[in-house]
């Protein structure tokens, strides 16, 4: 299925979170079976021959490790190395959440600290709360439990390389964590009720800023909006449940408004239990089982990368910057490149 004419080569190496190579990760082009698939050799490199010419999504799994898609556009008849890919084991901790218990349950996560500081992500389950797992044949069936981890993504100076897809251009890099169960790391999992997913603000947001929320969905390469959360404050604790925040005014908010963020009074219980007076946290609500990103949009200032520089020609020498333009002789095709903000 290669073409001699647009032949390229696919190039990159897969490390883990203390920069170590990983050998016998598979690398394919998702959707092209026809292009096969590689395992990276004991350095952690990899090499992937495709027909150059368009952009492909790189999906590498490896076991042990969460999965991880990356983009790579071609070139026909030229070679394109992809950045370093870190590829990141499951948390630890791991809590077995019963379907329909008649009160809420917790999971928690390890404590992560790096330069912005510790947090501990935590996942509150409704009381009488039903599960669902893909069935393998494109359906859903009720499960009775499943064992719950929840494993960050964005962690130190190399979060960056260890996303387990890339962001779209106009979203900041800022936390992304995978829940997931053990029981279906490969199907997925939805819930009846949304479940409350809840963080420090270790990143020092206002009261009231809106979370933006998106999941990976694997299957289409792309992130897909989902609710959006909100920055809120633990203000007091009065008859074993806690007191909210949840706008700029710092004020107490109201049952209705509670109501309309999703929030009931079984989870002000929760909350009085597992936070105190002055906490600043963000509430995020999921209702199913993925990689979860909560991102903040590029600052209006910020300066847009510079774009790449253009792949070289293999028959004839690139058009000038002057030009404005860049032909591609092998794929028939005119190219141009222009700064959206």
């Amino acid at each position: 299925q290669i073409d001699c004419e647009t032949l390229a080569v696919v190039s990159g190496r897969v490390v883990d979170r203390g920069m170590n190579p990983i050998p016998m990760v598979r690398v394919e082009i998702q959707g092209r079976p026809e292009f096969g698939f590689t395992l990276t050799r004991a350095d952690g490199e990899y090499d992937l021959a495709v027909n150059g010419g368009g952009t492909f999504i790189l999906d590498l799994s490896a076991q042990g490790y969460l999965p991880a898609q990356r983009s790579a556009p071609t070139t026909a008849r030229a070679d394109k190395v992809l950045e370093d890919i870190m590829l990141v084991t499951l948390d630890p901790n791991v809590t077995t959440v019963m379907a329909g218990m008649p009160a809420p349950q917790v999971v928690t996560g390890s404590t992560v600290t790096d330069s912005d500081g510790p947090r501990t992500a935590r996942l509150i389950v409704p009381s009488s709360t039903s599960v669902m797992m893909g069935n393998g044949v494109g359906g859903m069936d009720p499960v009775t439990e499943i064992d719950v981890r929840i494993t960050e993504y964005t962690v130190g100076d190399t979060g960056p390389m260890a996303m387990p897809a890339d962001l779209p251009p106009t979203s900041g890099y800022t936390y992304a964590v995978e829940l997931s169960a053990d029981q279906g790391l490969d199907r997925p999992i939805s819930f009846s009720k949304p479940l409350a997913s809840y963080n420090e603000n270790f990143l020092g947001f206002p009261t009231g800023t809106i979370i933006p929320h998106g999941f990976l969905d694997r299957e289409l390469a792309q992130w897909v909006p989902a609710d959006n959360g909100r920055v809120i404050e633990v203000l007091s604790e009065s008859g074993g449940r806690a007191t909210l925040a949840v706008d700029s005014t710092g004020f107490p908010a109201s049952p209705s408004k509670l109501s309309s963020l999703g929030i009931n009074s079984e989870e002000l219980t929760v909350l009085a239990q597992l936070y105190d007076p002055g906490d600043s946290l963000w509430r995020v609500p999921v209702s199913h089982f993925s990689p979860h990103d909560y991102n903040f949009p590029l600052p209006n200032d910020s300066v847009p990368p510079p774009p790449p520089a253009p792949e070289p020609d293999n028959l004839t020498g690139t058009l000038s910057d002057a030009d404005y333009g860049q032909i591609e002789y092998e794929n028939q095709a005119f190219q141009e490149q222009l700064n959206l903000v």
